[in-house]
């Protein structure tokens, strides 16, 4: 969802310390000819779960880890912000992939996107490692989940642990009927210190939204928005802003109505099972937080 610049900064320092623990022997700070061969930059739509999904792979040395980043929303596809990457593909291999319902992927179905499950979308990302491991040449890969992504990407470890090397989670979804909680709480509190006595009888009249109604919760996040930080507020205005731009640069990949601006209904799952025991859990890196 929403990407402040302390947590991009987070996120930057994030993939250094990654970089120093899994991928040293393979830094290089400078592309030599050799490295240039070694290189990958290709994007392309790969089949998953029966729909041709876009994804992007970059680096400045295959043999480099693979790290997979799982974007947050729904439909907050990282394409448009690949040059804030550009610093991680010197340690790592990093696959952008826009699921069923966001950026290129939506661009080729719109509204004719089939089966928008949580469940749809995890078993997606599991076919993508296996894709990744099998063309990459890799045993495992690392897998990033943000936000929204947090939830799609645990679902995938929890899978298939055997594919990853570590799970890495940022703006982590501890609950997802706390995090709509916590924003109720959070509304209905300014209301009260605002004295506006209407908003008031109205939401306690009405209560928090329904956590199994996608078009309520996200509905309900426009009067959560100007509670926000000012940089968080920001961050969103300027991705809206450069949309008319993306839009005329990829006519046929951004189709009207882009869950990339307007999150897609998502049908309600249970979002975090504990895996049963011995199932060989790969190490994570989490900031906990509620909210997303």
């Amino acid at each position: 969802m929403r990407t402040s610049e302390p947590r991009r900064r987070a996120l930057a320092a994030l993939a250094g310390s990654l970089a120093g623990f899994l991928a040293a022997a393979h830094a290089a700070p400078a592309l030599s000819a050799e490295n240039a061969r070694r290189s990958i930059d290709q994007s392309s739509f790969v089949p998953m779960g029966g729909l041709d999904q876009w994804i992007s792979i970059r680096g400045e040395d295959r043999r480099n880890p693979v790290l997979l980043v799982v974007h947050g929303g729904p439909g907050e596809a990282q394409w448009p912000q690949a040059a804030r990457y550009r610093a991680w593909e010197e340690a790592f291999t990093v696959v952008q992939w826009d699921q069923r319902g966001a950026g290129h992927t939506f661009g080729r179905y719109g509204a004719k996107t089939p089966d928008m499950t949580l469940e749809r979308i995890s078993n997606d990302g599991v076919e993508l490692a296996e894709y990744l491991c099998r063309t990459l040449g890799k045993k495992k890969i690392i897998v990033l989940g943000h936000s929204w992504g947090s939830i799609i990407a645990v679902a995938m470890v929890q899978r298939r642990p055997e594919l990853f090397a570590a799970y890495v989670g940022t703006g982590m979804v501890g609950s997802w009927k706390g995090a709509i909680k916590v924003k109720f709480d959070l509304v209905l509190a300014k209301a009260r210190a605002d004295g506006d006595a209407a908003s008031v009888k109205q939401l306690e009249a009405s209560g928090p939204p329904d956590p199994n109604d996608a078009n309520k919760v996200f509905g309900f996040n426009d009067r959560v928005y100007p509670l926000w930080a000012p940089s968080d507020v920001a961050w969103i205005k300027s991705l809206r802003a450069d949309a008319p731009r993306l839009k005329a640069a990829y006519p046929k990949r951004t189709a009207s109505g882009s869950a990339s601006i307007r999150p897609w209904p998502i049908r309600s799952r249970p979002i975090c099972r504990r895996p049963p025991a011995g199932s060989g859990r790969p190490s994570s890196s989490s900031r906990d937080a509620t909210t997303s």
